[in-house]
C-alpha cells in the first residue's frame, strides 16, 4: 500500500500528499512567518523557525515540515510570502522526513514558489546553504524555494548540496548565485569520499535565475566527485542572464557521471549575452548526458564533448534541428 501511494506521487496535491503521510505515521509540523518556536507545531498553532521545526522530525518515520504562509494558518498577519530565516548553513539530515511548502495562492507554480528558505538579512550568505548529506534518502521536497539573496561576500556559494540518493525534488526553484562568482552554484550534485550516491528525481523544478548577471564562469548546475549515478531531471526549467560568454548551466568534473544522467523535456535560457556552449563536461565521464525533447535558447550548442548524446526533435534558437553537438 505505501508503494502504491508514492508511486503515484505526482497525482496527488498537497493535501493529498500531506494525508499520505499522516497515514503511513508521519507526524507534521508546520512553519509560519507569525509563529512561535513554543507553539504545538499544528496548523492552528505553527512554529516560527526551520530549525525548531527540523528538530521535533523523527528520522525515518515520514515526518514532515509544512511551510505554511500565515493566512492558510488561520493567523490574522496574512503575508504575501511564507519567508522563512535561517540562521546558519543548514543540513539535512534525517533520511525519510519531507519538507512541504504550501502556496499562498491557487497559482501551481514551479518558479519562485513562495514558501521559501532564505539567510537571515544581517548574515553573511553562506559558502553552502543548504546540503542533503550521504546516506539521507526517501524524502520528498515539493514546493519549495532556496533563496540565496543576500550577495555579501565575494565566496563561492552553493544553494543546495546534494549528496544523499533517492530522494525527490518537485516544484522547487533552486535560486543560487547571487553574487557573481565562478564558484557559485544553484544545485550542486556530488558523491561525497565514498562515491555511488544518486539516483534523486528533479521533476517540474527550476534551476537558477534571470534576475542576476553573470559574468564568471559560474555553473548553475554543478557535478562533482566520483560516480554520481543515474539522476533524473522531468520537465525542469534552467534559467539564466548572461553578461558575458564564459557562463554555463551545467559544469561537470572529471568522472562525475556514472551510468548517465538524464535530462527529459527540459527547456535551457538565457538572456543577455549568448553563451559560448550549455554545458562543460570533463572529457573522463563514465557515463553519457542524455537529453530528450530538450530546448536551449540563446547558447551556442547543448554540450562541448562527445559525451551528449541529443535524442528526439531538439528546440534551439537558430535555423534547423540539432542532432549532436558541436565538438
Amino acid at each position: 500500500m505505501v508503494q502504491n501511494i508514492w508511486g503515484k506521487l505526482n497525482r496527488l496535491d498537497d493535501q493529498g500528499i500531506l494525508d499520505a503521510l499522516v497515514w503511513m505515521g508521519g507526524n507534521l509540523v508546520y512553519v509560519a512567518p507569525s509563529g512561535s518556536d513554543s507553539n504545538y507545531g499544528n496548523s492552528d498553532s505553527p512554529v516560527a523557525s526551520l530549525e525548531e521545526a527540523y528538530g521535533r522530525l523523527r528520522d525515518g518515520f515520514n515526518d514532515a515540515i509544512v511551510l505554511a504562509p500565515d493566512f492558510l494558518t488561520g493567523l490574522s498577519d496574512a503575508a504575501a510570502s511564507c519567508t522563512i530565516r535561517v540562521n546558519a548553513a543548514f543540513s539535512w539530515n534525517k533520511s525519510a522526513t519531507h519538507l512541504i511548502g504550501l502556496s499562498p495562492s491557487i497559482a501551481d507554480i514551479f518558479i519562485s514558489p513562495r514558501a521559501r528558505l532564505a539567510p537571515t538579512s544581517t548574515t553573511v550568505a553562506f559558502a553552502n546553504f543548504f546540503t542533503i548529506p550521504l546516506a539521507v534518502t526517501g524524502c520528498l521536497f515539493r514546493g519549495i524555494q532556496w533563496f540565496h539573496d543576500f550577495a555579501t561576500d565575494t565566496t563561492s556559494q552553493v544553494a543546495v548540496t546534494v549528496t544523499g540518493c533517492r530522494n525527490v525534488f518537485q516544484r522547487c526553484h533552486f535560486a543560487g548565485g547571487n553574487n557573481d562568482d565562478a564558484g557559485n552554484r544553484s544545485l550542486l550534485l556530488t558523491s561525497g569520499a565514498s562515491g555511488n550516491k544518486g539516483e534523486n528525481l528533479f521533476e517540474d523544478c527550476t534551476i537558477g535565475i534571470d534576475t542576476v548577471d553573470r559574468a564568471q564562469a559560474s555553473g548553475l548546475l554543478g557535478l562533482a566527485g566520483t560516480q554520481v549515478p543515474r539522476n533524473w531531471f522531468r520537465r525542469c526549467l534552467f534559467l539564466s542572464r548572461a553578461t558575458g560568454a564564459n557562463p554555463r548551466m551545467i559544469l561537470a568534473g572529471s568522472q562525475a557521471i556514472d551510468r548517465f544522467i538524464m535530462f527529459e523535456e527540459c527547456t535551457f535560457i538565457n538572456h543577455g549575452t549568448a553563451l559560448t556552449s550549455l554545458m562543460t563536461l570533463n572529457a573522463s565521464q563514465n557515463g553519457p548526458v542524455l537529453m530528450t525533447n530538450c530546448a536551449r535558447y540563446n547558447c551556442g550548442n547543448f554540450g562541448d564533448t562527445a559525451n551528449t548524446l541529443i535524442t528526439g526533435p531538439v528546440t534551439v534558437n537558430t535555423a534547423g534541428l540539432g542532432t549532436a553537438p558541436a565538438a
